[in-house]
């Protein structure tokens, strides 16, 4: 099953028979469709306003997305003179589409709605991933989900949005898995793997960059045009949103912010995802306590009262404030959005003394940076990754992605 990948131009092509209830929109249900998402509710008679449709095609079109199910219709609004005003407004149940974040130490499954609200969820921990162990969790995960779903919200499933690291397979000792113990991951193909218990269409993006599409969709960053997005897991990844949209450069590897050089201090300059990543912590703890430490959100080893924890807090604070002023003094983006595998108060934490740490830095020409924390955590990318078969299915915009090729899809 095939996914266009390279333009929202080409999504458009995708089969009719793949997505339901109504394959893939053309341009001006999408138009209409696009303007209800962004204004939240808007009176019916003024979507030719502001699609610049005729009156009478946009009223045809909101009729037929209204009655696939796709708007709801509000009660009348009487105003002053003429007929009362009647609002429409995107219908949750239009559309769904399954999430899943592949992490080192655990996944997650969710299924969302046409607004982003999460319907289902369901959660796996393991001591490290491996392919058939994470298929396995999925048919079974999607079935039960499913099973317990009304038939004709079933059949609004768009696909599956995939958010994972890339190059799983490197650095396993750090993931827990012995030496070639994820070697399985290698030229490993999701929709391939998947494709023995469901049709549904995949897509696969980092999941760094999906968490910082979750966030500017659903989060923190839906009131910010331009921001960075840090995400501190067992490996620090990142993800960039210039002018509203997720930036991925003509290779896919824009905002891989654990290679940038970073100094943590007097230490010598040193790659961020050397300082800033919960694996450090986690040896440290772990020759602490000679027993096999692995930090979860919420491990009850996290507390600031522990020396080493708030020694690593304050070591990534002030790595995070190096990367942020330099990817701003590239991108110019004057907003950091902080996140990662900790709970709030650790979250809360680094926010506070990296903003602390960028005060201290000479910023000379560059603009003040503002740090915010995440609102979704670990969510971030699940939901992101959900969004994106919906995107693609119905929304002018198609992937939040513009079609870059890291946002790339599996196909068999």
């Amino acid at each position: 099953m095939d996914w266009p990948v390279n333009s929202a131009a080409e999504r458009q092509n995708y089969p009719q028979n793949a997505v339901t209830p109504s394959g893939v929109r053309n341009h001006n249900e999408r138009l209409v469709l696009s303007v209800v998402k962004r204004e939240g509710h808007v009176a019916s008679s003024q979507i030719a306003r502001l699609t610049s449709l005729s009156a009478q095609t946009a009223s045809t079109i909101t009729r037929s997305l209204e009655a696939d199910g796709m708007l709801l219709r509000g009660a009348p609004q009487k105003g002053k003179v003429g007929k009362p005003s009647v609002p429409v407004a995107l219908n949750p149940e239009g559309a769904m589409a399954f999430g899943l974040r592949v992490g080192r130490r655990g996944a997650d499954l969710v299924l969302i709605n046409l607004v982003g609200s999460i319907v289902a969820r369901r959660e796996v921990q393991y001591a490290y991933p491996l392919p058939h162990a994470l298929e396995d969790f999925v048919e079974a995960a999607m079935g039960a989900i499913i099973d317990d779903l009304p038939k004709r919200l079933a059949s609004r499933i768009q696909g599956i949005g995939v958010a994972t690291p890339f190059g799983l397979w490197h650095k396993p000792e750090a993931a827990g898995a012995p030496p070639g113990g994820m070697d399985a991951w290698r030229g490993y193909e999701f929709a391939r793997g998947f494709f023995r218990f469901t049709s549904l269409p995949v897509l696969v993006a980092n999941d760094a960059t999906m968490g910082c599409g979750g966030e500017r969709m659903f989060g923190a960053g839906r009131t910010l045009s331009d921001f960075l997005y840090f995400y501190v897991g067992a490996f620090v990844g990142g993800g960039l949103a210039l002018g509203g949209r997720v930036f991925l450069g003509a290779g896919g590897n824009a905002a891989a912010v654990g290679s940038i050089l970073v100094r943590a201090g007097d230490e010598q300059p040193n790659q961020l995802v050397h300082t800033a990543s919960i694996y450090l912590l986690e040896r440290q703890i772990s020759a602490r306590s000679g027993a096999d430490v692995k930090l979860r959100p919420d491990s009850p080893e996290w507390t600031l009262d522990d020396p080493l924890i708030d020694q690593w807090v304050s070591e990534t604070a002030k790595a995070l404030a190096s990367a942020a002023v330099s990817s701003a003094a590239l991108v110019d983006v004057r907003a950091v959005i902080i996140d990662g595998a900790f709970p709030d108060g650790i979250k809360t934490a680094i926010r506070e003394r990296m903003a602390q740490a960028i005060d201290q830095i000479d910023l000379l020409e560059l603009s003040a940076i503002s740090v915010f924390g995440g609102e979704l955590g670990r969510d971030a990318a699940a939901m992101g990754a959900a969004y994106e078969p919906i995107l693609a299915a119905h929304f002018l915009e198609g992937s939040q992605f513009g079609g870059a090729k890291g946002a790339a899809a599996d196909t068999i």
